[in-house]
């Protein structure tokens, strides 16, 4: 996404994050090429793409941004670490 040049316009797509109760895994900022001075942001959030609170969220961070566009989706795994018992490699 990319946020108008105004102070507080990051936070403001942030707070819409905040208000849906998505939670924020991820954000960098990355140069526009061409923009001197400009950043666009790539931010990863915990969440479903249909659920009710994503759509709410994308639906406000789009008239609030002067560029928005989602990069994909995918599939959380909930499986636990395993720490691999040393003892057991002893040769």
């Amino acid at each position: 996404m990319a946020t108008s040049q105004e102070a507080g316009s990051l936070v403001e797509t942030l707070l819409v994050l905040q208000r849906y109760g998505i939670n924020m895994t991820k954000l960098e900022s990355r140069p526009i090429m061409g923009n001197p001075w400009e950043e666009m942001f790539y931010v990863d959030v915990e969440g479903h793409k249909d659920s009710e609170a994503m759509k709410n969220a994308v639906d406000e961070l789009v008239k609030i941004t002067k560029h928005l566009k989602v990069l994909g989706c995918y599939p959380i795994d909930n499986v636990k670490p395993v720490i691999p018992d040393l003892a057991d490699n002893k040769e």
